[in-house]
């Protein structure tokens, strides 16, 4: 989506987080591509850490210091309450999702092939993979 945008050339982009969930070799790409964007489009990002600034920025500025909150944002500012709870002893192990023999494909390329998959209640998974691997699917 990054690029697309920065082959418009716009005048001006905001980007948060920008190497979020990518793996080195997108990141390294994204850093290049910013890195030449900065010559002709005023990028604002925003980081999670000073570490994660690149040497290409030539400003940086904490948002703290730019925007203040005033007391009308304050004042309508809310908290609320988690209202989820874990599942009764008699609900876990519950089957949620069952897949069966289940292929996916994506431009001609297997991601899932006749896959069977049954996530039950309490039960926490993990996809893991690189950029482009298929995990959203």
């Amino acid at each position: 989506w990054i690029e697309h945008e920065l082959e418009k050339r716009p005048f001006a982009l905001y980007i948060e987080y920008p190497w979020a969930h990518l793996d080195q070799a997108k990141t390294d790409r994204l850093n290049q591509l910013l890195a030449d964007a900065a010559q002709h489009t005023f990028l604002i990002c925003a980081w999670g850490s000073k570490a994660e600034i690149p040497v290409w920025i030539d400003e940086v500025r904490d948002i703290r210091e730019v925007v203040q909150p005033t007391e009308a944002v304050l004042k309508h500012e809310k908290s609320f309450p988690l209202s989820a709870k874990a599942p009764q002893k008699e609900q876990q192990n519950q089957p949620l999702v069952s897949l069966k023999k289940v292929s996916v494909s994506f431009l001609d390329k297997p991601i899932l092939d006749r896959i069977d998959w049954t996530i039950s209640s309490g039960e926490v998974w993990a996809l893991k993979g690189p950029n482009g691997s298929g995990k959203s699917t």
